[in-house]
């Protein structure tokens, strides 16, 4: 479930009384995460977040980059200069 945090929100799960995750609206996600159906809907119902379609939501990861290439190996050099 994708949700637009509006407001700070603080979800502790049912299953794990001794966590609590903080949800902000600000910062590198802008407000949008990926939650449990049950964070989702506690936050929703407390007014402090909004569902997102999967349309308008950005990608939950960055797409990959691909791996820089290595230099391409050089024959060493000699102190007479480079061989022939």
């Amino acid at each position: 479930m994708r949700i637009k945090v509006l407001k700070a929100f603080d979800y502790t799960p049912s299953a794990e009384r001794r966590v609590t995750m903080a949800y902000l609206p600000d910062g590198p996600t802008q407000g949008i995460f990926t939650v449990t159906r049950e964070a989702g809907e506690q936050a929703i119902a407390a007014g402090c977040a909004e569902l997102v379609s999967e349309d308008e939501a950005p990608p939950a990861r960055a797409p990959r980059q691909p791996k820089p290439q290595p230099p391409e190996a050089q024959p060493p050099e000699t102190a007479d200069g480079p061989e022939a």
